[in-house]
């Protein structure tokens, strides 16, 4: 494991990757993960990691944005989980890369450093089928989580 921090794009991999995989343990620096899920998550275990994190206004709130979080701060992901699963897709651009970051800029309208590190980052929302299957032709490929997932540190 490496002891040094991760840079801003690792922490945007790192945190999509947590989040899909669903992992207990940071891959970065081995401590304890937090899934905070509406519903699920106790505001016990949420007080019992920011105690971990050294977080006291978490632990004694017992509450915490939904998403995951590391406790050392490798990286911290919001989600807003919602009644439609199908609204996040999680992408992997594939070969055709650039096309798909250049692709993403013009559909949202964002820079183009912002739309390298959403596609890097695997937070993309696409509502419409034609704006996936667009990107999916250029090699990209999407997974479905049930919540829309903002990346927040």
């Amino acid at each position: 494991m490496s002891i040094s921090s991760p840079t801003p794009e690792d922490r945007v991999r790192l945190g999509s990757e947590v989040l899909r995989s669903r992992a207990t343990q940071c891959p970065h620096c081995g401590s304890s993960v937090l899934h905070a899920v509406p519903g699920r998550t106790t505001a016990e275990e949420i007080r019992t990691f920011a105690r971990l994190a050294g977080w006291p206004e978490v632990e004694r709130d017992g509450w915490v944005h939904p998403g995951c979080y590391c406790a050392k701060g490798c990286f911290g992901v919001m989600a807003e989980y919602g009644p439609v699963p199908s609204s996040l897709f999680l992408v992997s651009a594939g070969h055709r890369r650039l096309e798909v970051i250049l692709r993403v800029k013009e559909l949202f309208g964002v820079s183009l450093s912002e739309a390298r590190k959403w596609v890097d980052g695997g937070e993309i929302q696409l509502m419409k089928l034609r704006e996936k299957e667009e990107c999916e032709s250029m090699g990209a490929m999407f997974e479905s989580l049930g919540a829309t997932v903002r990346i927040g540190f």
